[in-house]
């Protein structure tokens, strides 16, 4: 009866492991992502702020990552403020993935803006 609840405990023990260590994995997975994230974030803000120094950001999200051989786009939608006109901005980030150096930026206004609070595609 021991020997039964001992390989009982050894086999709950050793599956009880397994879900901590991959826990642990995903949580350190989520973790760098979420720098990375970051990082790519601000450089987009401050990027942008350069490409359109008289505007305000409004706001901003992640719209996602595609990663490709070679390098991977950090892809960032922007709602801006500039005089009297409101619009939006996708910025796109070219990375290299062996270096994690910035290729290339992209930017690209979208068509609809919004001026003195009506929406108007032009």
């Amino acid at each position: 009866m021991k020997t039964i609840l001992l390989i009982q405990f050894a086999l709950f023990s050793t599956f009880i492991g397994d879900i901590s260590h991959n826990d642990l994995d995903q949580n350190t997975n989520n973790k760098h992502t979420i720098s990375t994230y970051y990082k790519w974030g601000q450089v987009a803000i401050q990027k942008t702020k350069e490409q359109y120094p008289q505007a305000k950001i409004i706001d901003y999200f992640h719209v996602g990552k595609v990663s490709i051989t070679d390098y991977s786009i950090e892809k960032f939608r922007f709602w801006i403020k500039d005089s009297n006109k409101e619009f939006g901005v996708y910025v796109d980030l070219k990375i290299n993935n062996s270096t994690g150096e910035l290729i290339e930026i992209q930017f690209k206004e979208t068509k609809t803006e919004l001026t003195q609070g009506i929406l108007s595609a032009p």
